[in-house]
């Protein structure tokens, strides 16, 4: 059963149709629609690249399991780094896995080592705000 704050009030006394704060201001509050749509929020949701989606997804795929066989020469065999199928991240100047969405039809480099220097690395460092922008403005 619910409390009806008008029937309580009135059985402690309460009469009248109430006041405001200060006089001369107004008796009931303001109604304030509620807002039922995304407008404002930022991107469209259905337009937005989910990064952090990518990156696990792509985490999940480098996992791998070793079953252990009574063959000790598969056990060998599966354990060349090189003939792992581990995912793709790319990364960025600074070594960073990127948050963008990756180039369909381009291979991704390998996301399990920091990056050789290149000739960008050569040029007068900048500092980590002016990359950060110069990265997001690529």
């Amino acid at each position: 059963m619910p409390l009806d704050s008008e029937n309580y009030l009135v059985s402690q006394g309460w009469a009248g149709k109430g006041t405001a704060l200060r006089q001369g201001a107004l008796v009931r509050p303001l109604a304030i629609p509620q807002k039922k749509t995304l407008a404002g929020l930022g991107k469209d949701r259905d337009e937005a690249f989910p990064f952090w989606d990518h990156l696990f997804s792509a985490a999940a795929k480098s996992i791998q399991l070793k079953c252990v066989d009574s063959d000790d020469e598969s056990e060998s065999a599966s354990d060349d780094p090189s003939s792992s199928a581990g995912a793709n991240l790319k990364r960025t100047s600074t070594g960073i896995i990127s948050n963008r969405r990756p180039v369909t039809g381009t291979p991704a480099d390998s996301g399990t080592n920091t990056p050789e220097p290149t000739l960008e690395s050569q040029q007068p460092r900048l500092s980590l705000m002016a990359a950060a922008k110069r990265e997001a403005a690529k």
